[in-house]
C-alpha cells in the first residue's frame, strides 16, 4: 500500500511515519511542487493537513483511481471535498482526539479577551502600574456562555463554563434539548436568542456552504455592545470586514481569534491592530500531547483502511 503524506505539520509528520513506517510504504507529497497532484494520484490512502488554498477538490480526489481513503490529521475537514469522497466511495477521516486541548485554547482566548490581556500588556510594557481603570476587564461567573456548534470541542468548553458558574446556552441544529442537557448546556436555544443572551459567544461549529459568514453584520448588531465573539473553528465562519466595523464602532466589546478569514492576514489587517482583539495564528490548541494523539489516531484509521473498514472517525460514511 502507497501512503501519501500531504502538508502535514513537521512534528505531527515525523510522528506519523514513525508509527506507519512498518505497515506501508510511505512517501511526502510538496504541496507547492509540481509533481504534487501527480504523486497523489498515484496512493491508496492520503494522509492529509490543510493545503492552503486549493484544498483537496474533487478532481483531485476522482484523478487517483487506488485511493481507499482520506485520513485528516485534524479536526476540520471543509479543504476537502467529502461528496466528490462519497460519491467515489472514499471514506475521509479525521482526528478528534485532541477536542480538549482545543478547548482550552477556548478558554484561553474567553479568559484573554474578557479580561483584557492586549491593554493590560500595554499598560506593562509602557511602565504604567497599575494599569488604567478603564482597561478593567469583565467577571465571568454569572455571565452567559453561548456556544455555537456543541460537538465534542463545544462540549467540553461548556464543562469549562459551568465550572466558572456561567450560564451556557447551545445552539446546534443537530441536537436534541436532552442530547445538548448531556452535553453541557443549561439550555438549546435558536441563534438568534443565543446571540442576543449571550455575554460571551463562541464558534466551534464546522464550516460548509450553510455557515459560511453565519456571523454577518445583521447577526453582529444581534449581540450585546458588552458581550465578546470568540472563534476557534474557522476563519470563514465570520464576515470578517463586518467584524472589523463592529468592533471599530465599539458595538462589541471584543473578540479572541485562532483562525482567520485569510491565512496568514494581510499585514495591514486592521485586526492586528485593535486593542480589543486577541489573535493566535491557528495553533493555540496545538501541544506536544496532541503531536501523539493524532499520530495515533492516524495509525489508527490507516490500520482500518488496510482491513477493507471504515475508520471509527468518518465524517462522510
Amino acid at each position: 500500500m502507497k501512503v501519501v503524506l500531504s502538508d502535514v505539520k513537521p512534528a505531527i509528520r515525523d510522528a506519523v511515519i514513525a508509527r506507519l513506517g512498518d505497515l506501508v510504504t510511505l512517501s511526502i507529497a510538496d504541496p507547492k511542487s509540481a509533481t504534487h497532484d501527480a504523486q497523489m494520484a498515484e496512493a491508496d490512502i492520503w494522509v492529509v493537513g490543510l493545503r492552503a488554498p486549493d484544498g483537496y477538490p474533487a478532481d483531485l480526489i476522482r484523478s487517483a483511481p487506488a485511493l481507499k481513503g482520506i485520513v485528516m490529521c485534524g479536526l476540520g475537514y471543509d479543504h476537502i471535498d467529502i461528496k466528490a469522497a462519497a460519491q467515489c466511495h472514499i471514506p475521509v477521516a479525521n482526528a478528534p482526539e485532541f477536542s480538549v486541548s482545543i478547548a482550552e485554547a477556548a478558554l484561553t482566548l474567553i479568559l484573554m479577551t474578557t479580561k483584557h490581556y492586549p491593554a493590560l500588556k500595554r499598560a506593562v510594557d509602557a511602565g504604567i502600574w497599575p494599569a488604567p481603570s478603564e482597561d478593567r476587564g469583565a467577571t465571568l461567573a454569572g455571565k452567559t456562555l453561548g456556544i455555537v456548534g456543541l460537538g465534542n470541542i463545544g462540549a467540553q468548553t461548556a464543562r469549562y463554563g459551568r465550572a466558572m458558574d456561567m450560564t451556557v446556552l447551545a445552539a446546534d441544529p443537530g441536537l436534541t434539548p436532552e442530547q445538548a442537557g448531556a452535553r453541557g448546556a443549561d439550555e438549546l436555544v435558536e441563534l438568534t436568542q443565543l446571540l442576543e443572551r449571550s455575554d460571551v459567544v463562541l464558534l466551534s461549529c464546522p464550516l460548509s456552504t450553510s455557515t459560511f459568514h453565519l456571523i454577518d453584520a445583521p447577526r453582529l448588531a444581534q449581540m450585546k455592545p458588552t458581550a465578546y465573539l470568540i472563534n476557534i473553528g474557522r476563519g470563514a465562519l465570520v464576515d470578517e470586514s463586518a467584524l472589523i466595523e463592529a468592533l471599530a464602532g465599539r458595538r462589541l466589546a471584543g473578540a479572541g481569534l485562532d483562525v482567520l478569514e485569510h491565512e496568514p492576514p494581510d499585514p495591514d489587517n486592521p485586526l492586528l491592530s485593535m486593542d480589543n482583539v486577541v489573535i493566535t495564528p491557528h495553533s493555540l490548541g496545538a501541544t506536544v500531547e496532541n503531536v501523539s494523539l493524532v499520530a495515533d489516531s492516524v495509525r489508527r484509521s490507516v490500520e482500518s483502511l488496510l482491513r477493507g473498514e471504515l475508520p471509527k472517525n468518518t465524517v462522510n460514511p
